[in-house]
């Protein structure tokens, strides 16, 4: 395996954030996920550079919770895949759900 690419799924360990923990530890590893699974599944949208308004005033911190909730406010395609594919991305798609509806009462508390 060439250096700096993961043994396990073969990922770039720094620009893959979706398959590396930020520890870089592969998540085909720590994860549950079905031998016939393709890794990671399609995106409803990909996320893409966040670009943030970092001027220094006190709406900072809800520009950057927004950002983040819209670069990343997405689910995996699980359509057409197993039963036990889809169960495992169910739970990925509701683990987003979560950190998204937790961004929204933080911004609500800041605004």
């Amino acid at each position: 395996m060439k250096e700096g690419y993961c043994e396990i799924c073969g990922g770039l360990l720094v620009a893959s954030r979706i398959r590396h923990n930020v520890d870089g530890v592969c998540l085909q590893e720590l994860l549950p996920i079905p031998k016939d699974s393709k890794f990671p599944p399609v995106l409803t949208k990909v996320p893409g550079e966040i670009n943030i308004d970092a001027t220094p005033d006190e709406n900072l911190p809800i520009r950057i919770l927004e950002a983040f909730k819209d670069n990343y406010n997405c689910e995996f395609d699980v359509s057409g895949a197993s039963l036990e594919q889809m169960e495992f991305w169910n739970i990925m798609n509701q683990a987003n759900k979560d950190r998204i509806r937790i961004i929204d009462v933080t911004l609500a508390k800041l605004k």
